[in-house]
């Protein structure tokens, strides 16, 4: 008999949308809850698969630029969740050495609860807001916003973080089903 070979599985590609807080790069006020939602909803509509909400603090859109305010992702993707019914809802990138991991668990499994399972939790180590700040600047923003630098090591932070993130997801899901 001839030798079967293995099947190979083809996952279809998907196509993603990161939903920013600002109306453009000419106009960087930022967007309204009511704009951010019908965005959410027009992607679903047109067929897109994902919507991302990025996790920042304050943002620039180009260097020197105006600085513009962000709402807080976890907000939106719990509101978008509860706005749309297909498309998935992802963290791009949850700034997790500025969140408490167990605070981070419990609004994963809450906004996965609201979406019927269609959240993504992305979680990184909140390096955006050294980036958009010169160290000047970043040092007044710790300063005065309460803020501070992402520790020496942020990766294992990072790491230990998401470890516990994980552990606790699994408990809380576990515990409501």
């Amino acid at each position: 008999s001839p030798s079967a070979e293995p099947e190979t599985a083809i996952t279809p590609l998907e196509i993603g949308v990161a939903l920013n807080s600002f109306h453009s790069t000419d106009d960087p006020r930022t967007l309204g809850w009511t704009e951010l939602r019908d965005l959410a909803i027009r992607c679903e509509a047109l067929g897109f698969d994902t919507v991302w909400i990025p996790d920042t603090l304050i943002g620039r859109i180009e260097p020197g630029g105006a600085i513009h305010g962000w709402w807080d992702a976890i907000a939106l993707l719990a509101a978008i969740a509860a706005s749309t019914s297909r498309i998935k809802l992802g963290s791009w990138v949850l700034a997790s050495l500025y969140r408490d991991p167990g605070i981070t668990a419990k609004q994963a499994a809450t906004i996965d609860e609201i979406s019927s399972g269609r959240f993504v939790l992305g979680i990184g180590t909140a390096a955006v807001a050294g980036r958009v700040l010169t160290r000047e600047k970043q040092r007044w923003f710790n300063s005065n916003a309460g803020v501070r630098p992402p520790p020496p090591g942020g990766l294992a932070v990072l790491a230990g973080g998401a470890a516990v993130v994980l552990a606790l997801i699994v408990l809380i899901v576990g515990a409501f089903t």
